[in-house]
């Protein structure tokens, strides 16, 4: 949105540039900085789909639209506009597919869950959090916070400095208890004068507290934060804030300075089950990790059977998240499902599970499946009724061997508007349903044709146009989702595409876990070598 906007304010100041003050513009670098970014951005959406250049380059182009074609360039922004959202949505459904079926193998049997690798090394290191005492990972910040709240008391170090609704460094009046401990927990002159006074032993109340919305309904967002007048303490510099745990710090010094073990492996063992016993979450471990690592300089070593690398190096490796198997594990449980990973990660992930020799096995006590009498077998989009269909055979064997309950139900948007768009939730969830109940026990899936086409890419010579070009391929061995510049109408190929093959991945992982089989075709493969890359990875 904030994009959007920055671009439609450049074409309405070339609309008015003959007032328009270029040069205060040109000396607010950040703004241009962010303008150029915007407009790299809105190029990698319409590269392939028009004849503008990269504007880094030839700025010209799109000077000339924004100068002479104000309509054109409000048509960009708008394609621009929603091709991101038609990638943010194709983007959220793919993710959610993976955790789906990861849910559902996990929820019937045992994943062989291969380590995830860390995707962006020492940045990812910022997005791990957890309770070390009770090995617990959590999705947030604010639900590690609330944990050790909730499951052992531990309150944040900023409400300690709270005895009201007033900042007693800055003389704020904040009307609620929450909106304080928020400026307490960025202002760090206020929290630098309050760390040298003595800590209230009553906690104040918190955020979620009554007394804290009782006096959110009072205030109800009527006045802004005041300033009031009443007298100063003596002024004292300001003191340290120690953000580090203290019984863990001096826990982790001590057993490094007594140990006589030479074996480095068994004192990191040792190591990590004494952070174990402390609650404390992963971000304030961290914190602490550092400030012993820090206090033991050149001198302080000296005392010690180890060598300063050989701490440093022990401290490091206890604050790396790969060494806490708890904090690497992927959530899979149904009740968690809301949460969506990025999709590199589950990419990752099932790369890892492919490469293992039993990636899932199920539970031992399972209850048998129920089968009926009529056996039912799905034929995903298969297309307009004819002779020689999947159907047409499979009813000749059956009339044959007298199975008349074997039934072949074709499933296409061509033969019923309702139960045969597996766009709509209601209908995949109808089928899913059925799958799992034992209603259907097979299923035969082609590859959706909207995005899996020979045609695409075809170049037809005629009599009277010489050269015509079929649809563009959108998929490639280096984009599998899709490329990043499509036109709308391709985008929404592509999403469809998504759509209907994930119907059909899902599908196939319910048979397999209930005893059912299904087999997804598998298109021919092109003449042309150069066209078999895209088509034959994208359907595998």
């Amino acid at each position: 949105m904030l994009r959007i906007v920055r671009l439609r304010y450049l074409g309405l100041l070339y609309k008015c540039e003959a007032v328009t003050p270029w040069a205060i513009f040109r000396a607010d670098h950040n703004w241009l900085a962010l303008l150029c970014d915007d407009l790299q951005w809105l190029w990698a959406l319409i590269a392939d789909t028009s004849r503008l250049r990269d504007p880094a380059q030839h700025f010209e182009d799109w000077e000339y639209v924004l100068r002479y074609h104000r309509s054109y360039w409000k048509t960009l922004l708008q394609r621009g506009a929603r091709l991101s959202c038609m990638k943010r949505e194709d983007d959220m459904m793919i993710r959610r597919l993976h955790q789906d079926v990861l849910c559902h193998l996990s929820d019937r049997g045992r994943l062989h869950t291969a380590p995830v690798r860390e995707l962006f090394d020492e940045r990812q290191q910022q997005h791990h959090f957890g309770c070390m005492y009770c090995a617990k990972r959590c999705r947030s910040k604010a639900g590690e916070g609330a944990h050790l709240f909730r499951a052992h008391g531990i309150v944040a170090h900023e409400r300690q400095w709270i005895a009201g609704t007033i900042c007693e460094a800055c003389l704020r009046e904040f009307h609620s208890h929450d909106k304080l401990q928020a400026h307490l927990r960025t202002a760090h002159y206020c929290r630098g004068i309050l760390s040298s006074r003595p800590i209230y032993q009553t906690v104040a109340p918190g955020k979620g507290s009554k007394i804290n919305n009782e006096l959110r309904e009072q205030h109800d967002g009527l006045l802004p934060v005041q300033r009031v007048h009443g007298p100063h303490r003596q002024d004292v510099p300001p003191g340290q804030v120690e953000l580090h745990h203290q019984p863990l710090f001096e826990a982790l010094a001590l057993q490094i300075y007594e140990t006589d073990e030479k074996d480095l492996a068994r004192l990191f063992a040792a190591l990590q089950n004494t952070i174990s016993e402390h609650y404390i979450g992963w971000t304030q471990t961290r914190i602490t990790l550092q400030a012993v690592a820090q206090g033991f300089t050149e001198e302080a070593v000296m005392d010690t059977h180890l060598t300063r690398e050989q701490i440093q190096q022990l401290l490091s490796d206890l604050g790396d998240a790969a060494h806490w198997p708890f904090l690497q594990a992927v959530e899979t449980d149904s009740a968690e499902a809301s949460h969506l990973y990025p999709l590199e990660l589950y990419e990752l992930w099932c790369h890892d599970l492919a490469n293992l020799e039993c990636a899932w096995s199920p539970f031992a006590t399972t209850c048998p499946r129920v089968f009926y009498r009529e056996r039912v077998i799905l034929h995903a989009y298969s297309g307009r009724r004819r002779p020689g269909d999947f159907q047409w055979f499979v009813d000749k064997i059956a009339a044959t061997k007298h199975l008349q309950d074997v039934i072949v139900v074709s499933v296409d948007l061509v033969i019923d508007s309702t139960w045969g768009d597996i766009s709509r939730p209601s209908t995949q969830k109808y089928w899913l349903d059925a799958m799992g109940d034992g209603y259907v026990i097979g299923m035969l899936s082609g590859p959706p044709c909207c995005t899996w086409s020979i045609a695409r890419g075809k170049v037809v010579l005629g009599p009277q146009q010489p050269v015509h070009r079929g649809p563009r391929v959108i998929r490639t061995r280096q984009f599998l989702w899709g490329l990043p510049s499509l036109s709308l109408r391709e985008m929404q190929q592509l999403h469809d595409g998504h759509v209907l093959l994930g119907f059909s991945l899902q599908g196939m992982v319910r048979l397999s876990t209930t005893g059912g089989l299904g087999v997804l075709e598998h298109p021919g493969e092109p003449e042309q070598a150069e066209y078999g890359a895209f088509r034959s990875c994208s359907s595998s």
